[in-house]
This record gives structure tokens, sequence and C-alpha cells, in this order.
């Protein structure tokens, strides 16, 4: 498919044809340069999900084994501590209740991580299937995005250094044995700050950015379809460019099939995490904020809040983008078909239109239970206030 904007070439491979139980598929790319069959060049994006285990290139050497194997060490030891630690601590009352969503969210984030990996196979497919469909180069915006995302964690286990809760909270970190030294203090403090905060927000964002990058692209192919039909002339609107069209269509149905597939259940727990997070903060700051003191604890549940309130956002926002854009690419195709019969008198043609009026829209779910749709964004900013609430004055 070719037009004034861009070079696009759709080809007709169905869901079948990279099916991820078929081995066969990843057997044909030789190259030492494993990024190829998913991108045009090495990117921030592409590393990072092959190091946390979501490609099948992430077994593929022994430098990327021993990084994710590196990485889900960090993730495990981290909701281990941070089981242990709740034994130690001594809250009652609402504290108890944020103690335990925290907990929650880091077992809803290594449910996460487990579900991708086990999805590995299927990313991969659905990765190369796009990029055989339409060549893909990483922009600037994503790398910078994600660059900032990963320093998170130092910037969190700075702000929990030059707390001036340092003392009792390397005690705390001890297993309430106390630390004397100032040095070992900060030192332990960091350390242990930087596995908490990769788990929850680091990796949770990461992980949003890559479903809103997957949700992009597909929406970037239904709009180049579309500026195809916008700029095709009547006379050369025939019935077969309006069969080669559908059927270009028809295999990005099956890209956001596949996609579907892969986000089924992850984008649920993503939102559920983000949401619960969002309820927390919100909390402290109704209730905590005024027996607490310290400026860099008030930051840091400022950090939390935004995160989860920008992941939420944005995972509605771009998942939400994939209805609105097909329904733009019917409406162009149905307007362009009636305005060739107006001026054409074409009668006798076949009419495509109907069988596109008579296929739903199709939205993005999590578990059938989430839609992700733009018009739910004010709705979820209604529940969190709710449940804010209740969480509160329970």
């Amino acid at each position: 498919m070719k037009n004034k904007n861009s070079n696009v070439s759709f080809r007709s491979i169905s869901v079948n044809a990279i099916d991820c139980k078929n081995k066969n598929i990843f057997k044909c790319q030789k190259s030492s340069e494993w990024h190829l069959k998913y991108a045009n060049e090495s990117s921030i994006f592409l590393r990072l999900i092959c190091w946390m285990g979501f490609l099948v290139d992430s077994d593929k050497t022994l430098r990327r084994r021993i990084i994710f194997r590196c990485f889900l060490s960090t993730l495990v030891l981290a909701v281990v501590d941070n089981i242990v630690l709740s034994f130690f601590q001594n809250r009652r009352g609402y504290y108890m209740r944020l103690a335990l969503i925290y907990i929650s969210t880091y077992m809803t984030a290594i449910a996460i991580w487990y579900l991708m990996r086990r999805k590995r196979e299927d990313l991969s497919a659905f990765l190369r299937f796009l990029h055989e469909i339409h060549p893909y180069t990483e922009r600037r915006e994503t790398s910078y995005l994600l660059y900032s995302i990963c320093c998170l964690p130092i910037i969190l286990s700075i702000l929990s250094v030059i707390s001036e809760n340092l003392e009792s909270k390397s005690s705390l970190y001890m297993y309430m044995r106390p630390i004397n030294y100032i040095h070992l203090q900060i030192m332990l403090v960091f350390i242990k700050s930087n596995f908490y905060f990769v788990l929850y927000p680091t990796f949770p964002a990461v992980v949003v950015i890559l479903h809103c990058v997957l949700c992009q692209r597909v929406c970037r192919l239904i709009r180049l379809l579309r500026t195809e039909v916008e700029s095709c002339p009547l006379e050369e609107f025939t019935i077969s460019k309006q069969s080669n069209i559908l059927r270009q269509k028809n295999v990005i149905d099956d890209v956001m099939v596949l996609m579907q597939k892969v986000l089924y259940l992850p984008s649920f727990l993503l939102c559920t995490l983000n949401f619960s997070s969002c309820c927390t903060a919100v909390a402290w700051f109704v209730l905590g904020y005024q027996k607490e003191d310290d400026i860099t604890l008030f930051t840091t549940f400022s950090l939390f809040f935004a995160i989860a309130a920008a992941n939420l956002l944005a995972y509605f926002w771009f998942a939400g983008g994939l209805p609105i854009e097909m329904d733009a690419f019917r409406e162009e195709f149905c307007k362009k078909v009636y305005h060739r019969l107006l001026t054409l008198g074409k009668t006798g043609e076949i009419v495509f239109q109907k069988a596109l009026y008579e296929t739903p829209s199709f939205v993005l779910s999590g578990c059938d239970i989430l839609y992700f749709k733009r018009s739910s964004i004010l709705g979820l900013a209604g529940a969190i206030l709710t449940y804010t609430l209740l969480l509160v004055t329970s």
C-alpha cells in the first residue's frame, strides 16, 4: 500500500501462520542481530523487555539469561523481604490497611511478570508480525521516557536516604536491629529501597509503556489504511481496490486478536495495581500527612500517586484509541463508497459497507471486566475518589 505520506506494505499473513505454538516461525531468523526480527534498529525498549524475560530471545544467550535471572531475583527478593518486614512493623488501623495494600501491590507486580513471561512466545510473534506488516523504528520520545522511568529507583531511594526517619528506617530494614554508623544506615536504606522501587513503581510503569506502544503501533496501522482510503480517487476506488483494502483490514483484525491474547490478563492486573496505588496515596494525603512531618515522605507518596495516575490515564488513552481509529476508518470507507455511488452511479457493484457496519468495533478488554475506552477515564477518576473515602472512613 502506498500513499504520499508513507510506503506501507500490508502482507496477507493469517494468525495461524504466526501461531505461537509453531516454533518454526523463529528459525527463519539466523542473523546475530536479534532485534532485526522486531525493529529496524536496537533500542532500549527492546532491550528492556528482553532483559525482563518477555521475549523468546531472552533465553538465547548466556548474557541475556544471566541478566534475566538477576532481574527475576531482584523482584522475588524484594517481595520476600517486604513480607518479612511487615511482621516487624507495629501498625494499626488504616496504617495496617495501607501496608497490606502495598504488599498486595508487590505480589500483583510479580503476578504480572509471571503472566508476561508465559506469553513471551505470543509477544515475540506479535512484534514480528507488526514489524513484517510495517517496519518499526522507535521514537525518541519513547526512549527518553523509558530512561526517565529507569531513574525512578535511584530518585526514590535518595528520598529515602535523606528522610528524617533514616535511623528508624535502617533499623527496620535490619529487622529491628539498630545500626549506629550513619554510613551503614545510608548504604542499607539505599540498596534495599532500590530493590523495592524496581519492583514498584518502576517495573509496572515499564510494562504499561510496552502495552501503550503496542496499541499505538496498531492505531498507526489503522490510520495509514484510512489515509489510503482518503487519498484514493473515486474512479480508482473500484471493487478490486475495496476488496484489497478490506483484506488489509482483516490482517489488522488478526493483529488485534493476537494483541488481546497477550494483554488479556496482564492489562487487568496492571490497572488493578495502579488503581489501588492511587487510592492508597490519596488516603495517605487525607489522613497520614496530618500525622507525619517528613517532607520526603510526602514527596514519595506524591510521586507514587502521579505515576499510578499517569499509568491509568495512558493505558485507557492509548488502548481506547483502537475503537476510535477503527470507527474512523469504517466511516471513511463507507463515505467513499457512498460518494462513488452518487458520482459514478455504479449501482450494480458489491456493497461492502454493510459487512463493515455489522462487525462490532474492537475494544481491548482486561478479563472481560475492564473495557478500555477513553470515555471511561472520568468514571475511573470518580471510582478512585469513592474507594478512597471507603478506605479512610471504614
